[in-house]
């Protein structure tokens, strides 16, 4: 069975009353990836117009930019039907690890919570609630043992809701599972706070082993009656309560909200340590505890009440578990080791995070995720482009494990190169009330600036073209009081940038084209791989491999060391000295960029929605001489993924690891389908470097000297 004319079926992976899963192949890819193939039940088909289909294609395409939230690959109509594609994560349902009758220790609980309300938050951040949150609805991927969340196929956004005159939401109709559902859930009245509810009740079960229909309920007050059932520490037991409180005005807000209290209780509940056995082992046996993973925990709990050191009496206490278990005695010596090792590594982590929020922000320092284990598995390593044309790495000082270029390459770009002055016109929205700070029929300040600009040649009447930006530090990162500020770009932090050139444009399909006849170094490249066509638009449907692909043919025709840039050079340059939310101000304006003028930023106006590409540089630059810095596409940076800036380089060097392997790459600046807020300087997301959008592509940097 074939859908799409492109999606091989597999096999079923569920149903439920909005549609059927399909584990699918994608046979229109040449390396036949595995993905995701939701098909919406005929019996509602007469309910979703198209337009609110589109709509809610769109918001799983906005939820995907989180790393723990499934991409959205395409959506399509078919024979009637409605259909999403999206990315299929490699891992186990957590309805694996949380069954009836296995009780969790606190410490993995508060890391479930951790882990699920980090996730939440973001997606409430959007006007999203989830409406069934299950174990069934949390995959532990495999790759990095962090819990994503899934099945968004029934998510509404709150501003499509209807409210009554009362203020009251109007019926929506029923969605979600029984035992998971507070009651207003049950009566189609969501709010925010119903998610929370279903957190809380998979945090209960984790604890106490119990099915959901097995949690009492008070006779007298109607709340649920769990706390008997296990000895739990009296802040955790509280917070869990509060979590599934009946009326939802009892509950947390928000998921913000959740994860604020929880933060603030931890520090008095044992921290959560992973295991190393559970991160591995439990995945390859679903549904079965070791006796290591068992002894493990018994471990960890102690670490935490002890700092660390196990005294003579808890390794009495583990000695019996130990025979318990029936582990021998070099088997428990190398767990206590290990756990020592998880424990010290997370406090000097801390400590670490500590030290550098309390230096850049001694008043409000950020919250604080720890690292995954080191024994988690990494992922597989990607193609290596050669040695001589390893362009990837931003100065050779970023990464001591890169490639050095060859001779020809490094003589070239230390070579000093020769730039001309170029006149361009930029612009500020400058609000009708300076006092108030009112952008409502603001005005748009325009005028002159001059900048370097060196040329390079790629074919006959086709050219490379890049501005010189002079070296500086900056403030990286969003602050707090920033609207619709996240943690992912916390916390701010000093940046030092050393002079480098970047594209005056995002990569042009004509620029692209002639690029992709070079000799091939690694990858072959599709000349002509946009949706929307035009040689001066920006080039789209880039995968992360293939920008390297095209700097390492760039660099080895030039000899020249061509690059993606570094988040930090890229943010330095979007800013262009600016400490506002954009480069033109504190809003945006369609006068200014490509993005969708349907929705506005703070005080702004709404404008036009283009539904497609532009060409590069009919909108005004910033103030370094840069076009579409905001919108029109999302560009790739060199950087592997990180949720924070917690030990972020402050270098202006590409954050990535020894290997250089990262399961996901940084992007930045919007497109032309997304919302203003997304387009901001400090905003930032993230794809697998693999992933092909019609929002992606990319322009290109060199570290080469230059003199006017």
């Amino acid at each position: 069975m074939r859908i799409g004319g492109r999606y091989e079926i597999m096999e079923i992976l569920g149903s439920g009353g909005f549609g059927i899963t399909y584990k699918a192949i994608d046979m229109q890819k040449p390396s036949k990836p595995i993905c995701v193939v939701k098909e919406l039940l005929s019996q509602h088909t007469n309910t979703f117009r198209q337009d609110f289909f589109q709509k809610e294609a769109r918001i799983l395409e906005l939820l995907g930019t989180h790393p723990q939230i499934p991409n959205l690959f395409a959506y399509f109509e078919e024979d009637g039907k409605f259909y999403i594609v999206q990315e299929f994560i490699q891992g186990q349902c957590l309805n694996i690890e949380i069954v009836p009758g296995k009780k969790f220790p606190e410490s993995y609980v508060i890391q479930l919570l951790t882990d699920v309300l980090e996730v939440l938050t973001f997606v409430h951040a959007q006007n999203v609630i989830h409406r069934d949150i299950k174990p069934h609805n949390l995959i532990r991927r495999k790759e990095d043992g962090k819990v994503c969340l899934i099945d968004f196929g029934i998510v509404k956004e709150v501003a499509s809701q209807v409210h009554k005159t009362d203020g009251s939401i109007k019926t929506s109709i029923m969605a979600g599972t029984f035992g998971y559902m507070p009651t207003e859930q049950v009566r189609g009245k969501t709010v925010f706070a119903s998610d929370i509810y279903a957190v809380g009740i998979t945090a209960i079960q984790a604890l106490t082993g119990l099915k959901t229909q097995d949690i009492e309920e008070d006779p007298q007050t109607a709340e649920l009656s769990w706390q008997h059932t296990v000895h739990i520490n009296d802040n955790l037991a509280d917070y869990l309560t509060k979590m599934v409180r009946r009326h939802h005005s009892l509950r947390h807000e928000n998921a913000q909200a959740a994860l604020i209290e929880l933060q603030r209780i931890t520090p008095s509940l044992p921290t959560a340590i992973s295991s190393p056995f559970i991160s591995t082992a439990s995945l390859q046996n679903p549904g079965v505890v070791s006796p290591r993973d068992l002894y493990y925990q018994e471990a960890a709990n102690l670490a935490q009440k002890s700092g660390g050191i196990f005294d003579p009496l808890m390794l009495k206490k583990l000695e019996n578990k130990r025979l318990d278990l029936g582990l021998t005695e070099q088997e428990a010596k190398e767990i206590r080791q290990s756990v020592t090792k998880a424990f010290q590594q997370n406090h000097r982590q801390t400590q670490k995070s500590v030290q550098q929020t309390n230096k850049n922000h001694p008043i409000t320092p950020p919250i604080i995720t720890p690292s995954a284990p080191s024994t988690i598995p990494t992922p597989p390593t990607p193609p290596k482009l050669p040695k001589s044309t390893n362009i990837g790495i931003n100065r050779s000082r970023v990464n001591s494990q890169s490639q050095k270029p060859d001779s020809a390459v490094s003589q070239a770009n230390s070579s000093v190169i020769k730039t001309q002055p170029f006149v361009f016109e930029t612009a500020k929205i400058e609000p009708r009330n300076m006092l108030l700070g009112l952008f409502k029929n603001s005005e748009i300040q325009r005028n002159k600036k001059t900048a370097a600009l060196f040329i390079e040649q790629l074919e006959n009447n086709i050219d490379l073209e890049l501005v010189a930006i002079l070296g500086g530090s900056f403030l990286m990162g969003v602050s707090k009081q920033e609207e619709e500020s996240m943690d992912r770009g916390t916390p701010q932090h000093p940046v030092l940038i050393e002079p480098f050139l970047l594209g005056k444009y995002p990569v042009t399909q004509a620029q692209w084209k002639a690029v992709s006849k070079l000799p091939k170094i690694k990858l072959d490249l599709d000349p002509d791989p946009s949706h929307f066509k035009g040689d001066n638009r920006p080039v789209e449907q880039i995968s992360w491999y293939e920008t390297q692909e095209f700097c390492a043919r760039l660099s080895q025709k030039t000899g020249r060391l061509y690059r993606l840039p570094s988040e930090a050079e890229w943010e330095y340059a979007c800013r262009a000295g600016s400490t506002t939310p954009f480069c033109f101000g504190n809003t945006l304006s369609t006068d200014l960029a490509n993005y969708n003028g349907e929705y506005v930023y703070g005080d702004g106006n709404k404008g036009i929605y283009r539904k497609e590409t532009t060409d590069v540089g009919v909108f005004p630059a910033n103030d370094f001489g840069l076009y579409d810095i905001h919108g029109n596409v999302w560009e790739w940076c060199q950087d592997g993924w990180y949720d924070n800036y917690v030990g972020a380089p402050n270098d202006g060097s590409a954050w990535l690891n020894d290997n250089d392997i990262h399961p996901r790459r940084v992007l930045r600046g919007g497109s032309w389908s997304y919302r203003p807020v997304y387009c901001r300087s400090a905003y930032r997301v993230n794809y697998p470097p693999v992933s092909k959008d019609q929002n992606h592509g990319f322009r290109v940097a060199c570290s080469a000297k230059w003199k006017d």
